[in-house]
């Protein structure tokens, strides 16, 4: 009996790899955990209704049901479901976690970030072989042959879109190449790495390793230039020593920091920000900042946060379901003659960028204020607690939602909603004996 218990912890640990899994295989797990969960836990509804009542769903999932209900007021209500479908584990998992699984063990969430880890290395070991390849075909001749340093000094040399580009021209790729999904990976793998080192129970040979991985993931994300993540990373690393080290630790921290720091300088990494990508961000920002008419040469993304505002501002309360926003923005670019395409964009239809925003055109108001409430409760709950690596991922998200719609797409979805469910399952779900009968 015992080992059948342990099924529902084995599809979840598979889930920890879904960085390298295909998304079939993915859904696949997903549905045989829950199901499994459902199933060999099913006595403990009951028990957990009766003790938390709808509070946990309604804390965490309470912006996903405005969503959901936003669907029946949408001129097309099939559209709308279907748009829901992508996001539903935002509902589900926390549903299954919180009323059905025991409580998420410290253990459980640090073997599942051991597979998170070695995902990602994964993946970085594939993307850097198809850069190689790449780049062999396109520029550098028996690039494939040379050293290991060789074929990173040619990488380097060009951005990180640069180079994906001459991948997806000459090879077929398996996996995700955008770079804001792609570097949220990374940054969450460099989050359970430093989680990690500060372990007691930990040998100190693994200690050194996951500090290596922590520079690797940090470089990594540094060259994919996804703006954002990139601002999260060192509101990370800054807020890192002062959670979880001692003053010795600091010091040692400090001195990793500053070589650190020479790495990127030496590695020429830093002079690959000065291009389009990086004027485009500096341009928005400055346009943001400096308020006045949308008109001239401004970044295209400032024409999509107008329409947005102006949306907005036609219906706050409730919003104009999830079904019609991007009929309504599109209304809106064509009406103000607005060119928000550019480069690989170009022809496709353009979301807000901005999921506070989307959730306020899709749902109203209601829906923003519960997702900010998430953050709020969530991240005070992480703190009392002490568990400060969850205080850093709702961190992560909180900072990415403001320039990407994370939770429209499953690579955003799905470590939100599993790692959010873990964590608060971890402090906030007390078991009792009837939970393992």
């Amino acid at each position: 009996m015992d080992k059948v218990k342990n099924i529902p912890y084995f599809f979840l640990f598979v889930l920890s790899l879904y960085p390298i899994l295909k998304e079939a295989i993915t859904s696949i797990t997903l549905a045989c955990f829950i199901v499994s969960t459902c199933i060999i836990y099913r006595h403990n509804l009951l028990v957990r209704y009766r003790k938390y009542g709808i509070q946990p769903i309604l804390i965490n999932s309470g912006f996903y049901v405005v969503l959901f209900l936003s669907a029946f007021y949408s001129d097309d209500i099939f559209l709308s479901i279907k748009k829901l479908q992508s996001s539903l584990l935002l509902f589900v998992f926390p549903m299954v976690l919180f009323y059905f699984f025991p409580k998420v063990e410290e253990r459980t969430i640090l073997y599942f970030s051991f597979g998170f880890i070695l995902s990602v290395l994964i993946l970085i070991g594939y993307f850097f072989i198809v850069m190689v390849n790449a780049l062999e075909i396109d520029r550098f001749s028996g690039l494939s042959g040379a050293s290991f340093f060789d074929q990173i000094s040619a990488i380097i040399q060009y951005p990180y879109e640069f180079v994906i580009s001459k991948v997806e021209k000459h090879l077929s790729v398996i996996y995700e190449t955008h770079k804001v999904y792609l570097s949220l990976q990374f940054l969450i793998a460099l989050v359970f790495c430093l989680n990690a080192v500060v372990k007691k129970n930990l040998h100190w040979v693994a200690k050194v390793i996951f500090v290596a991985l922590s520079i690797l993931f940090s470089l990594v994300i540094f060259y994919t230039q996804a703006i954002t993540t990139v601002l999260s990373m060192v509101l990370v690393l800054f807020a890192f020593p002062f959670f979880f080290l001692k003053r010795i630790q600091k010091m040692f921290y400090v001195g990793m920091g500053i070589v650190l720091l020479c790495a990127v300088f030496y590695s020429g990494i830093i002079e690959k920000y000065k291009n389009t990508n990086t004027e485009t961000a500096l341009q928005l920002v400055k346009n943001l900042l400096l308020s006045g008419p949308v008109d001239g040469d401004v970044d295209p993304r400032l024409y999509v946060y107008d329409c947005t505002l102006r949306l907005i501002k036609t219906k706050p309360l409730v919003g104009y379901g999830i079904g019609d926003v991007q009929d309504q923005l599109n209304k809106c670019y064509n009406e103000n003659e607005y060119v928000v395409a550019r480069y690989r964009s170009k022809g496709q239809e353009i979301n807000s960028h901005n999921y506070y925003l989307h959730l306020w055109l899709s749902g109203g108001v209601l829906a923003v204020l519960l997702l900010l409430f998430l953050f709020y409760k969530n991240m005070k709950t992480a703190f009392k607690a002490k568990v400060y690596i969850y205080f850093l991922f709702l961190l992560i998200f909180m900072v990415g939602l403001l320039t990407e719609n994370l939770l429209v797409r499953i690579l955003g979805v799905l470590p939100f909603a599993v790692l959010n469910a873990m964590f608060y399952s971890n402090i906030k779900i007390v078991d009792g004996k009837e939970e393992h009968k």
